[in-house]
């Protein structure tokens, strides 16, 4: 199996890395004018992909990674989380352990 991800090089989005500062008041990337996207943020939830983890879109998943859809500046998607998408890694691979 192989799988490929391209990241949107549209001059619309500006891409960060881990060594941006953060606003310590909203826990968001500082805003620009840009549509600011975390790469970690985006690439955790790509992962989960590669993981055969789908995308989430009740409001109940809201807070997970593997919601389907990123606001600008986002960062709380930059781990998978106990309470659904670790739980569905688990009910896929039943054997694995954290």
């Amino acid at each position: 199996m192989d799988v490929d991800t391209v990241l949107n090089t549209d001059s619309f989005f500006a891409w960060t890395v881990a060594g941006t500062v953060i606003d310590p008041d909203t826990e968001l990337l500082p805003g620009t004018d840009d549509y600011d996207v975390d790469v970690q943020n985006i690439m955790t939830h790509e992962a989960g992909h590669w993981l055969v983890l789908n995308d989430l879109y009740d409001d109940i998943y809201l807070e997970q990674t593997m919601y389907g859809i990123s606001s600008d500046r986002e960062l709380k998607r930059r781990s998978l989380e106990d309470d659904g998408d670790i739980l569905g890694l688990r009910k896929i691979y039943p054997g694995a352990t954290k």
